[in-house]
């Protein structure tokens, strides 16, 4: 009798398997890198709102006198602002009294927007500053 041949190769299926398992982690790790660049674009642009935020409350009360009211801006062409500046009254002492101390206190309240419409995103500072009143002001004349 003839003894059989053993083919040394792969079948139609197994090629047609190896194939869908192939693409399948192919599509999966093309959806995760997608993923990772843009969670890697958000965190770029909520540092740079946060660097546009600090110029604009390191500006604030230098180049002017600190007043309330409410402005709102571009710092480029992908990021705006809206800025709240309000007095406020400072805390009682430990001891319950109102301690009087020479300076005024603002709080400033920053939103930094960006994105398109419907993905619009934003990033909100608050923060509080303590001003020396102009003396001169004070004085009446």
């Amino acid at each position: 009798m003839m003894a059989r041949r053993q083919a040394g190769g792969f079948t139609l299926i197994e090629i047609v398997a190896a194939f869908f398992v192939f693409a399948l982690a192919f599509t999966l790790l093309i959806g995760l890198a997608a993923d990772g660049l843009r969670k890697i674009r958000r965190a770029a642009d909520a540092t740079q709102a946060a660097l546009h935020a600090q110029s604009k409350l390191d500006a604030l009360a230098v180049a002017e006198p600190m007043q309330e009211g409410g402005s709102n801006g571009r710092f480029d062409d992908r990021f705006r602002y809206d800025l709240q500046v309000r007095k406020e009254q400072p805390p009682l002492a430990a001891n319950g009294l109102k301690d009087e101390l020479p300076i005024e206190l603002y709080r400033i309240d920053l939103t930094v927007h960006w994105g398109e419409r419907g993905r619009e995103r934003e990033a909100r500072y608050s923060t509080l500053r303590a001003v020396v009143p102009d003396q001169n002001a004070a004085v009446p004349q």
